[in-house]
């Protein structure tokens, strides 16, 4: 085991990058430190990944004070990642030549493991075990990146938007779900020409939908 101490503190995206710089074996797993694996996830996607470039497994989520959210949990095509994110990168383990080849986007500061699994799935065969792998606690505590920060989530929705937007004008109710969300975070950041943009992008996708 190799315990590295940045001198000073980095966001998610270069620390995973870096975590993986400093490695040296064929295969990549990620762990968040707020986050639990469950013992059977290496003997199970291992095991699942001849053929493929990445396994995954589900996701359980836990609140606060322990509550059970569900799992994360799902197979499909591009307009099902989209829509439900159902791959946490807790519970997934790739070979390594697909990792360096796409890496975690460093200019994001939010959403970042999000943008990194739509671009892996984009790219590569992967494969599904449908076992739970992980724990991921989603109980928003004050440290936790993924806490509320209406400007870095304005920001970095507005990247998933742009980046995927052939994909997610594909599925108007995969582009509903985005572009409202992108025209309420504008509108908090009082950004009113992309407000405005993405609120007529949402009602083309809504007519879009009515007709067919």
């Amino acid at each position: 085991c190799i315990v590295h101490r940045n001198a000073r503190m980095l966001k998610a995206a270069p620390n995973r990058n870096l975590g993986v710089a400093r490695s040296n074996g064929e295969l990549v797993a990620f762990l968040d430190d707020d986050d639990t694996l469950l013992p059977a996830k290496f003997s199970l996607l291992v095991a699942a990944l001849d053929g493929v470039e990445l396994s995954y497994g589900n996701t359980r989520m836990v609140g606060h004070a322990g509550r059970e959210l569900g799992l994360n949990r799902g197979r499909g095509g591009i307009d099902k990642l989209l829509h439900y994110r159902y791959i946490h990168p807790n519970a997934t383990v790739m070979r390594r030549g697909a990792f360096e080849a796409l890496r975690f986007d460093e200019g994001m500061t939010t959403y970042e493991d999000v943008d990194f699994i739509f671009r892996f799935f984009l790219k590569y065969p992967i494969r599904h075990v449908d076992e739970v792998v992980a724990v991921w606690n989603r109980d928003d505590r004050p440290d936790q990146l993924t806490s509320r920060n209406l400007p870095r989530s304005y920001a970095n929705w507005l990247i998933l938007c742009e980046r995927f937007a052939a994909q997610i004008d594909s599925y108007p109710a995969v582009a509903r779900f985005y572009y409202r969300k992108m025209f309420l975070l504008a509108l908090t950041q009082a950004k009113a020409f992309v407000a405005l943009r993405y609120l007529a992008k949402f009602a083309r996708r809504g007519l879009r939908s009515r007709a067919g």
